[in-house]
C-alpha cells in the first residue's frame, strides 16, 4: 500500500503545474480568500440558525458591547473602571433587548 501511494505521489510531483496544485503555495491563499467571502455570506442567513434566540441575543450584547469600547463611551482613567463600564453597560443593553425580545 505504501508504495502504491508513493507511486503516486512521485507521478504528482514529477509534474509541474500538479505539484503546485498540491502544494501549500496554492492552497494557502485559496483558504484564505475563502474564508472572508464564507463569513459575509453567513450575513446573510437568519442568527436563528446559529443557536436561537439566546444566542442572538448574546451576539447583539457582544457587537453593542464593542461598539460602545470602539466609540469611547466608557474610556476611564485606569483599565478597571473601563472595564467595569463596559460591563455595566452590556448588562444594560442586554437587559433591554432580552425585554424586547419577551415582548
Amino acid at each position: 500500500m505504501a508504495a502504491v501511494i508513493s507511486a503516486v505521489n512521485a507521478k504528482i510531483r514529477s509534474q509541474p503545474v500538479l505539484n503546485y496544485v498540491c502544494s501549500t503555495h496554492f492552497w494557502g491563499p485559496v483558504s484564505n480568500f475563502g474564508i472572508p467571502i464564507a463569513a459575509v455570506m453567513d450575513t446573510q442567513k437568519d442568527p436563528e440558525i446559529y443557536g436561537g434566540r439566546e444566542a442572538s441575543l448574546e451576539a447583539k450584547a457582544k457587537t453593542e458591547a464593542s461598539q460602545i469600547a470602539q466609540d469611547g463611551k466608557s474610556i476611564a482613567g485606569d483599565a478597571k473602571a473601563g472595564a467595569e463600564g463596559i460591563i455595566g453597560d452590556v448588562k444594560q443593553k442586554a437587559g433591554e433587548l432580552k425585554q424586547k425580545v419577551v415582548k
